[in-house]
């Protein structure tokens, strides 16, 4: 069985972050692991505080797993800090990790909450993405790396182009809020894809987590890039079509499920 890593904040109602990566690790066949970056106090209705862990115990976390454990593919999701961000980057760049790392790179919770500030993003774009197998961001987080709006398909090429700049080897827009139709649009700095969705008006905690955790968990397989990012995009339409519930009172779940 392959092993995957989620570098990620915990979410304690399991809708996000690392423990929901853990979940779709398994789904996929994978067997999921875990290294918490942040702490936090949310459920289905919002995040009600974020805490960055010290990067040394970040640090030590990776050092117990890479100690005794073959990785064949990381997903790292929130960062929380400046120095968490640099500290799993230098790590990895140290050990001279050359297996698939898928980063989404989480700005804000669905809700709206800051979960990176500018001064850490800067250190996250200089650390993380050159080291990124594919990095996965929303029409959100694309504005915001690129320095451009986006906003349409025609944005989401120039977007795509200017991330891809910044270093990693593939960028995955993802576009279920465009007005015109759902679209993810990757790019792997000599073609791009379109992969189409059914646009679908509902708004799920999480979503970007799966998305993300379901292609480090394809690549730790073996597939190829465009084969993981299909993948796992059709593993996102069979949740959203058929395997939501909703444990709160706030916002829909996935159930984890193949």
């Amino acid at each position: 069985m392959k092993l995957a890593l989620s570098i990620a904040g915990l979410d304690p109602s399991a809708g996000a972050g690392m423990l929901a990566d853990v979940k779709t690790f398994s789904t996929f066949g994978v067997y999921g692991m875990g290294v918490a970056t942040a702490l936090t106090a949310q459920n289905s209705r919002g995040v009600d505080i974020s805490h960055p862990l010290n990067p040394g115990i970040v640090i030590r976390q990776l050092e117990a797993i890479f100690a005794d454990f073959d990785l064949s593919a990381i997903k790292i999701g929130m960062l929380g800090s400046r120095s968490v961000a640099i500290a799993v980057g230098r790590f990895l760049r140290d050990i001279n990790f050359e297996k698939p790392i898928v980063l989404d790179p989480i700005l804000t919770s669905s809700s709206g909450a800051t979960l990176l500030d500018p001064v850490a993003l800067n250190a996250m774009i200089r650390e993380i993405l050159p080291i990124a197998e594919v990095v996965t961001p929303n029409l959100r987080e694309a504005s915001v790396l690129a320095e451009v709006p986006v906003k349409g398909e025609k944005d989401m090429y120039e977007a795509a182009k200017a991330i891809h700049e910044m270093g990693p080897k593939a960028v995955l827009i993802t576009g279920g809020h465009l007005k015109e139709r759902a679209m993810d649009l990757l790019f792997d700095g000599e073609e791009f894809f379109e992969l189409a969705s059914k646009k679908v008006g509902k708004e799920i905690h999480g979503t970007g987590c799966h998305l993300s955790a379901a292609i480090a968990a394809n690549m730790a397989a073996g597939m190829t890039l465009y084969e993981a990012v299909r993948g796992a995009k059709a593993y996102i339409d069979e949740l959203f079509s058929r395997w939501i519930f909703r444990p709160g009172s706030g916002q829909g779940y996935f159930l984890d499920h193949r």
